[in-house]
């Protein structure tokens, strides 16, 4: 096949994808109400068990501070329940995500545009859990734990996104289960990772190499799922996204396909962004192991990567 057949191949699935993404311009803009009303109890439900496995943990790690975990304070405390509740709702997002992504999914280039668009309310399940997660998360991340702006803008993101997938026809959610579910496994380490940090003292007298050994986990968990797996779905995410915005024909369309598009560029630039803090973190950690250096060299050789992540 000669290049001009490749451009021109090109060309008529893009014409194709075009005059077909446009059938979704006469949908009603909100999912049936009984569906709306389904997605706001989900949602309930996730946030109300988010916040009691929260207290719940909490309550094991005041318990426990005085003779094992030691703790300087009950802000520490409440900053390592917040920790322990990110692994256990990334590790259930993670694992249920992998599963329905590899036995539930279609192939990413077997289903049409508009079904990617408007269809798969099955998976509405995914994006609830993250709009009740993030309802715990956010205050929580600027109230007690001081995250950096870009994680709130993630989360913030994450949430409008969320949203958006719940309550709206346009929801894209067939990707639901690898963005909001899948996605949070590179997210287990990275817990577990802040957990030392937040402990120091403590891991560098129990086990010195487990920050390391979870820093590279993470950059690892990171840069495959992240990166390399998730390139292909934000590339035919955005891409039918940013057509079905081209074909807007009124204001309410613009705003809130416009919206998607916004949050989603922002959350693909900020993946590779910190993936490139993660290859370079992966990198000192290298050199240092290599000069010999102990795991204390290590870890701060790369706390720029890590001050992205807290």
């Amino acid at each position: 096949m000669g290049l001009y057949d490749v451009y021109r191949t090109y060309i008529s699935r893009f014409e194709f994808e075009i005059e077909s993404i446009s059938s979704v311009h006469s949908k009603p803009l909100l999912l049936p109400p009984s569906i709306r009303v389904e997605s706001f109890y989900y949602t309930f439900y996730a946030f109300a068990i988010v916040c009691l496995l929260h207290l719940f943990l909490l309550t094991m790690i005041r318990a426990n501070k005085t003779k094992k975990l030691k703790l300087r304070d009950d802000t520490l405390s409440i900053q390592n329940s917040y920790q322990a509740t990110n692994l256990c709702v990334n590790l259930t997002l993670g694992l249920y995500g992998l599963y329905t992504w590899l036995t539930i999914v279609p192939g990413l280039y077997t289903i049409p545009p508009p079904d990617k668009i408007t269809g798969f309310l099955q998976f509405i399940p995914f994006s609830a859990a993250q709009l009740g997660y993030n309802m715990w998360s956010i205050p929580m991340g600027v109230l007690v734990i001081g995250e950096s702006k870009a994680m709130l803008g993630h989360h913030v993101a994450a949430l409008i996104i969320s949203f958006l997938a719940n309550f709206f026809t346009v929801g894209y959610r067939y990707y639901s289960p690898f963005f909001l579910g899948v996605y949070e496994l590179s997210s287990v380490p990275l817990a577990i990772m802040n957990s030392f940090k937040k402990n120091r003292e403590w891991a560098n007298k129990n086990s010195p190499i487990s920050f390391v050994t979870a820093k590279v986990m993470f950059a690892v968990f990171y840069l495959v799922i992240r990166v390399i797996l998730g390139t292909p779905q934000m590339w035919d995410n955005m891409r039918i996204a940013t057509i079905l915005f081209g074909g807007c024909g009124d204001i309410y369309c613009r705003l809130l396909v416009g919206t998607f598009c916004v949050l989603g560029y922002f959350l693909a630039l900020l993946q590779y962004a910190w993936g490139y803090l993660v290859v370079t973190g992966l990198y000192q950690v290298w050199r240092g192991n290599n000069n010999n250096n102990n795991s204390n060299s290590s870890s701060s050789s790369s706390s720029s990567t890590d001050k992205k992540k807290d």
